[in-house]
């Protein structure tokens, strides 16, 4: 009887201490800005990032600081990984044009919440519901018709360039402690955690 052993890990490596995890592999560009010597931490920590939207949404408002998404499955780190990627080319492609002298706007993340947040205060007014933007399933979820560019600033710049996200693979029960410094993260974000109301699932809470 042969044996197989598989010798594929279910999640990479994890540092074995904070000062063994090279942040630099994940924001490239944003660690090149800064050659004043000082290693920049990430600050931000969201936990079970889903499909990266509170990054994506966060990256311009806090352009200057270094946020991680931690998710467990796999198919959903890749997406957000590629989401990211996109979102870093695309700025990159308009940054090039706007120093060719291309009009290229420079959109306000705190002006574009606030007319949001007016539009759906005007919404619900006159409750209107809108009609849901037509979805295609892929093998890593669901993305709308823009696939990757779903996040309306596909013609404007914004701070920072996405230069700041980023996401890992990892079960943050086990690991947290092994990439970050007692005191370096400044905000956790633990968002549509699952309760796991039975018993024997309590096991499985981070919280």
């Amino acid at each position: 009887m042969v044996v197989t052993i598989s010798t594929t890990l279910p999640f990479p490596p994890s540092p074995t201490s904070p000062a063994d995890q090279d942040w630099a592999q994940l924001y490239p560009k944003f660690f090149e800005q800064h050659t004043d010597g000082e290693h920049p931490k990430v600050e931000f920590a969201d936990i079970g990032c889903g499909f990266g939207g509170l990054l994506v949404s966060m990256a311009p408002l806090y352009p200057n600081t270094l946020m991680l998404g931690m998710e467990i499955r796999k198919k959903v780190v890749t997406y957000v990984q590629k989401r990211v990627d996109a979102l870093r080319d695309i700025q990159t492609s308009l940054a090039e044009r706007k120093a060719r002298g291309e009009d290229i706007e420079m959109i306000d993340p705190t002006e574009k919440i606030r007319k949001e947040n007016e539009q759906l205060e005007a919404e619900a007014q006159e409750q209107q519901q809108q009609r849901p933007k037509k979805k295609q399933k892929t093998g890593e979820g669901e993305q709308d018709e823009e696939g990757f560019r779903d996040n309306g600033e596909v013609n404007r710049l914004v701070p920072g360039g996405y230069q700041n996200i980023s996401a890992l693979r990892m079960n943050a029960m086990k690991y947290l402690p092994n990439f970050f410094e007692k005191g370096q993260l400044s905000k956790m974000f633990f968002l549509f955690a699952d309760p796991h109301f039975k018993k024997r699932k309590h096991k499985a809470r981070i919280i």
